[in-house]
């Protein structure tokens, strides 16, 4: 009887290992951080809606002038919602379809503590963009000394 229980045992270990390593999905940002942007007009957030938040990014810049406030860049060019709720579009070529949420280094810094915030070299960008973290365990600190930096630089 010892025999048969300790024959199943090893089968079904043989079993378990032969399934193999079972994929991981990749960590996403979850959606619920989208209520954490500033809001929009309703007619921009229907567009931005189908853009999930691991390709929506923080551009915080103390150059800022708060003239355009979010950007959806594309193959075509760039669609960019100004500040009174027109979009104006740009011809050009991003490459890919991502969001640019733009705001203030106070802005962002307010949103860092709220969310995790990670720099994001571009080669497209003076400033870095800012992706948000897949998980809100993530220290901070990091981009709160970079954009506080940024701030002190312009001042």
């Amino acid at each position: 009887m010892a025999t048969m229980i300790a024959a199943q045992q090893l089968d079904l270990v043989t079993y378990i290992a032969s399934l193999g390593p079972t994929p991981v999905p990749a960590a996403t940002v979850p959606d619920h951080v989208r209520q954490l942007l500033p809001l929009r007009p309703a007619h921009w957030q229907r567009v931005v809606s189908g853009i999930p938040m691991d390709e929506t990014y923080v551009y915080a810049t103390p150059l800022w002038t708060g003239v355009v406030v979010d950007t959806i860049r594309h193959r075509a060019g760039s669609d960019m919602l100004c500040r009174d709720g027109t979009v104006t579009r740009y011809q050009g070529d991003y490459g890919r379809r991502y969001r640019l949420v733009l705001m203030s280094l106070p802005d962002a810094i307010a949103l860092n503590e709220r969310w995790p915030l990670l720099p994001k070299q571009s080669a497209r960008e003076h400033w870095p963009l800012l992706a948000f973290a897949t998980t809100d365990q993530i220290d901070r600190t990091d981009t709160r000394v970079l954009l506080q930096g940024m701030a002190r630089e312009t001042a």
